[in-house]
C-alpha cells in the first residue's frame, strides 16, 4: 500500500490549482487541496487513472472509486497520503508538547503496554487509533471504544469490538504518521 508524506510548498500548490478545475479548488484550504493533489497523481501513478478528483461523502469519509481506496491527513505544512485497494485510514501528526491532561484519553493498561507517560507514546497512540478510526469510517467519539492491545517495533495492536488490527507508526523527526490498513 503505497503513502507518502510530503511538505506542502508553493510548487505543489501551484501544480494543484493547475489539476483541478476552479469550481473544485474553492472549497478547500490549501493543505486540503494538496493532499487531494498528491492522492491523485498516486492513483495515477499506481492505477493508471487519469483526472482523478477525491470526493468524500458528507461524513467526510472518502468516496470508494474502481476499488481504489483512499485516506488523507494533514498537519500544518506537511500532507500524508495512502491509497491501496482495501480501506485504509492514514493519520498524521506533529510531535510538541501540549498540555498533559490529554494523557487521561487513554488507560493506565495502555500507558503500560506503551511503556512510559511522555508526548511520543501519546503521538504513537492517538495517530494509530485516527487511523483506524478512519478506516472504519467511525466517529472521532470511538476513540474511547479502541483499546491498546500490544505494541512491538512500532505496530500497535488495537482492538474494537473485539477484533484486532495492526497499525504501522513511522516517526521522521517530529512527525508521527500511522497508518491502520
Amino acid at each position: 500500500m503505497p503513502f507518502q508524506i510530503q511538505k506542502i510548498t508553493a510548487e505543489i500548490l501551484k501544480k494543484a490549482e493547475k489539476y483541478f478545475p476552479q469550481k473544485y479548488r474553492e472549497n478547500f484550504s490549501d493543505e486540503s487541496l494538496a493532499a487531494r493533489f498528491l492522492i491523485s497523481q498516486k492513483v495515477k501513478k499506481e492505477f493508471g487513472i487519469e483526472n482523478f478528483f477525491p470526493r468524500f461523502k458528507k461524513s467526510g469519509a472518502p468516496k470508494i472509486y474502481q476499488n481504489i481506496f483512499f485516506s488523507l491527513s494533514h498537519k500544518e505544512s506537511f500532507v500524508a497520503v495512502a491509497i491501496g485497494k482495501q480501506k485504509i485510514g492514514i493519520d498524521l501528526e506533529i510531535l510538541k508538547q501540549r498540555d498533559e491532561i490529554l494523557w487521561k484519553r487513554f488507560s493506565e493498561n495502555e500507558w503500560e503496554i506503551l511503556g512510559e507517560k511522555n508526548w511520543r507514546n501519546f503521538y504513537f497512540l492517538w495517530t494509530a487509533k485516527e487511523a483506524l478510526i478512519k478506516k472504519l469510517t467511525l466517529d472521532l467519539d470511538a476513540l474511547g471504544e479502541i483499546f491498546l492491545q500490544n505494541e512491538k517495533q512500532n505496530q500497535l495492536v488495537l482492538q474494537f469490538n473485539k477484533t484486532n488490527f495492526l497499525v504501522k507508526i513511522s516517526q521522521k523527526e517530529n512527525l508521527i504518521c500511522a497508518i491502520a490498513k
